[in-house]
């Protein structure tokens, strides 16, 4: 049935010399075996069971018969005949049930001793015997002698008199009881074993029935259709076992696995056709090979190196297909000997060639494989030309910056390492950067921003691309160029000139142009810098260096500047982790009313504690707000001086206004009018008593975007001052058109007062805020001189240490309620 040529047959079934292997047999074995055992311990059981029995009949029997002779052995025992009691024990001991007769006196004595019954070392020499005399050992039965008289008492009336004067002990006669016992014995033993070989018998009887001629018929019916090969027939024969047993269980499974097999035999031959169709059909190419020559594969592996048809590629040799070195040497290719049987190699992508010489390149793998006359290579191939062209590409996008279309900061990395690995002997890495982009994308919006950054990389391209460099967009306003076979300083100079040149001319954007300015760091390999890190960061820091210089705009990496640019960045890490903590408090400055000295105000100037002293705000604020810090700072600073007013305002029940230092740069983000206006609702005070103030040559820069902010905040109620007037340059039109409630003199006017310059810009600022209906607050007031002056010129507040340093909040609680005693507030 299942035969396959060269197979031997191996014979099935038993001989005739084998009937001990049948199941019949097996099973009746295995059923006397079972009756045996149970025979055994059930005739235990029943022997232990027949003693028992046995036991309460003789102590019966004997108690019975000790009871019939006790009046006539008492009287003998009276009358002392010891003649009469010899013949009454011997009497006794001639009924086969007694083996022992014993009579004893008053004291115990023996008087009469007859025993015919073996001791039980001597009795029973079988095992059943010798168990039961051990049961019976000890058995007697005892009962006193007592004797009866009547005799006269004192009173000459009779009484009966009883005496014991003895006693009678019987014993059982072991010989009889142990027959007796064997007796029932060995009639239930033979009831037992009679009951079981005839079970075990008809046992037999039925599993040669039910199971061994069963399946002696499967097994006759599986042979024939194994030396016919008439699988068909075989299952037409197992349709006539029918049995509701495990046999016809057996014999339908047997059928449904047959009928399984035979289709699974046809599906395989199908799939086998299938098998050779997908494989023509395929899209990899298929190879078997023997010693380079090609004997097997499909029109993939044709058409992919060359041929029209399969038969023009098979026959070949394989070694055609690889292209030659230098010296006209074929490469080493997997040969039958190199691999184990059905191992497989993967072969990674490698260069072919065509049939007409063009160059191909495939992956695969290659494993031994069984062939139809020995083992053969099996090569399975796919074509990688086509997705080797789309990763080069996919690789330029990866290194290219899409925005400008130059090298990104990954390949100008590589580049550099590949300088650096040459050891050439000197070059250098060149970062521009351009000034304050964030404020340009923040006030005129991506979009501009971007069509800014492509001019700016065109122009960059135009100058430097000629002088042989390479240049790469590394960052949002940050580009790089590597300047190779650097020579001399001054051909690095003038590569930074010709960039900076690049930033003279305005860029034109929507509605008009925009001017910027650039700052170059350098850094020289390599003694800046041993790998591309360390170069790229001392280049980056050169820049920062440059960035406050108007007239030095290229900077050459130097350690010691090195180390303050450092220390600022160590300085913004711990800034950074220091908002939103403790750390960063809130001191007040008193205002007074220049008339009448009574408190107007305060105004809210931060610190910070570091390291447990405290940091000027000048050496903070600008890193905050090159970093974008001063977003978050802002935003903590007005949130601690509003949770102050509240805590005024319901602790003391006191209105008192706190003027916040603002950047003109959160002014210019659009959420800032949301989060003041949020932070008042938040606690509960009223917008007038959280004032804003401004420094004029911040605001200048930004004045168009921040003029609609200013309004909104102004139309909510908020008091904004214009901060440091004087100091910079602001246009009278934008100045009337801008809502400032206060104007403060800059302390610089106030400290020269009373030179007569001094005095001069301070009456024009004085008439010229009253003019516009703002109040004058003058700043820096140090003594009471200088306050007569002022107050002369009409300025209505004054802030200064004449009056109060700045005050923590507890001090400043405690300034409010003295002013308050002393009727010196508002």
């Amino acid at each position: 049935m299942l035969d396959q040529p060269g197979h031997k047959k191996k014979e099935v079934g038993m001989k005739g010399g084998d009937w001990y292997k049948s199941l019949s047999w097996k099973l009746a074995g295995v059923t006397i075996l079972v009756v045996v055992i149970v025979a055994a311990v059930s005739g235990a059981f029943f022997l232990r069971i027949a003693i028992s029995r046995t036991v309460e009949q003789t102590e019966l029997q004997l108690t019975t018969i000790a009871t019939n002779v006790d009046n006539s052995v008492t009287n003998l025992l009276w009358s002392l005949n010891e003649q009469g009691l010899d013949v009454a024990a011997q009497d006794l001991i001639n009924d086969p049930l007694i083996g022992h007769v014993e009579v004893r006196d008053e004291t115990g004595t023996p008087v009469i001793l007859l025993s015919d019954s073996p001791s039980v070392d001597e009795a029973g020499t079988d095992v059943i015997r010798h168990w039961i005399d051990r049961e019976l050992n000890g058995l007697q039965i005892s009962i006193p002698l007592i004797h009866s008289s009547l005799e006269y008492a004192e009173n000459g009336q009779q009484e009966q008199i009883t005496t014991t004067i003895g006693e009678l002990i019987l014993g059982p006669s072991l010989d009889t009881v142990d027959d007796h016992v064997s007796d029932r014995f060995q009639a239930s033993l033979q009831a037992m074993l009679l009951t079981g070989l005839t079970f075990a018998l008809t046992v037999f009887l039925l599993s040669v029935l039910n199971v061994t001629r069963p399946l002696n018929r499967l097994s006759r019916i599986l042979t024939q259709a194994e030396e016919t090969g008439q699988e068909e027939n075989l299952i037409k024969e197992l349709e006539t076992i029918r049995r509701d047993d495990e046999i016809g269980l057996v014999a339908g499974r047997f059928r449904q696995v047959l009928e399984q097999f035979l289709a699974g035999r046809d599906q395989l031959a199908s799939s086998e056709r299938s098998f050779r169709d997908l494989i023509e059909g395929s899209v990899q190419a298929w190879i078997i090979s023997r010693e380079e020559k090609v004997l097997f594969c499909n029109r993939a592996a044709a058409h992919l190196f060359g041929y029209q048809r399969v038969d023009d590629f098979l026959g070949t040799s394989m070694l055609n297909t690889f292209p030659l070195d230098e010296q006209g040497r074929a490469p080493h290719i997997f040969r039958l000997d190199e691999l184990a049987p059905k191992e497989t190699k993967t072969l990674t992508e490698e260069k072919r060639i065509r049939r007409d010489g063009q160059e191909i390149f495939v992956e695969g793998l290659v494993r031994s494989v069984n062939w139809i006359d020995g083992p053969a290579l099996q090569t399975v191939l796919v074509d990688t030309t086509e997705k080797r062209r789309v990763q080069r590409e996919l690789r330029d996008m990866a290194v290219k910056d899409v925005m400008t279309g130059l090298p990104n900061r990954t390949l100008f990395r590589e580049e550099v390492e590949n300088e650096i690995r040459k050891d050439t002997e000197r070059f250098s890495v060149m970062v521009i950067g351009i000034d304050r982009f964030k404020s340009v994308r923040d006030r005129y919006g991506a979009t501009v921003a971007d069509d800014i950054l492509r001019a700016v990389a065109k122009r960059l391209q135009n100058a430097l691309e000629p002088r042989k460099v390479v240049l790469a967009r590394l960052g949002e306003n940050i580009f790089g160029v590597l300047v190779r076979h650097q020579g001399s300083n001054a051909r690095i100079a003038s590569i930074g000139y010709a960039a900076l040149d690049c930033f003279k001319n305005v860029f034109d954007i929507q509605d008009g142009h925009i001017t910027l300015q650039a700052s170059i760091g350098i850094a020289v390999y390599p003694g800046d810098g041993s790998h591309i890190d360390e170069l790229l960061k001392n280049a980056e820091i050169a820049m920062d260096t440059a960035q406050p210089l108007t007239d030095k705009r290229i900077r050459l990496y130097d350690a010691v500047i090195g180390k303050s640019i450092l220390d600022r960045m160590e300085m913004e890490i711990a800034l950074r982790a220091a908002i939103n903590t403790d750390a960063i408090e809130l001191f007040y400055q008193p205002k007074v009313a220049a008339n009448t000295g009574r408190l107007c105000g305060f105004e809210a100037l931060v610190r910070w504690k570091k390291d447990g002293a405290y940091v000027p705000p000048d050496h903070f604020i600008p890193i905050a707000e090159e970093t974008g810090l001063i977003m978050p700072l802002g935003e903590q600073i007005l949130k601690i001086a509003a949770a102050q007013v509240s805590d005024w305002i319901s602790a003391h029940n006191l209105n008192i206004p706190v003027a916040v230092n603002m950047s003109a740069l959160q002014l210019v983000s659009e959420k800032f009018a949301h989060f003041y206006k949020s932070t008042v609702k938040r606690y509960d005070i009223p917008a007038d008593l959280l004032q804003l103030e401004l420094t004029e040559s911040a605001t200048a820069e930004y004045i168009d975007d921040i003029l609609p902010i200013l309004n909104s905040l102004r139309d909510f109620g908020c008091m904004i001052a214009l901060d440091d007037f004087g100091t910079g340059y602001s246009s009278l039109s934008y100045l009337k058109k801008m809502p400032i409630s206060y104007l403060k003199l800059d302390r610089s006017f106030v400290e020269d007062l009373p030179d007569s310059d001094a005095m001069a810009l301070a009456r024009i600022i004085s008439l010229l805020g009253h003019e516009l209906g703002m109040e004058l607050i003058a700043e820096g007031v140090e003594d009471e001189q200088t306050a007569q002056i002022l107050e002369g010129m009409g300025y209505d507040q004054f802030q200064g240490y004449h009056y109060s340093k700045p005050l923590s909040p507890d001090e400043a609680t405690a300034w409010i309620s003295r002013a308050y005693r002393n009727e010196e507030a508002v």
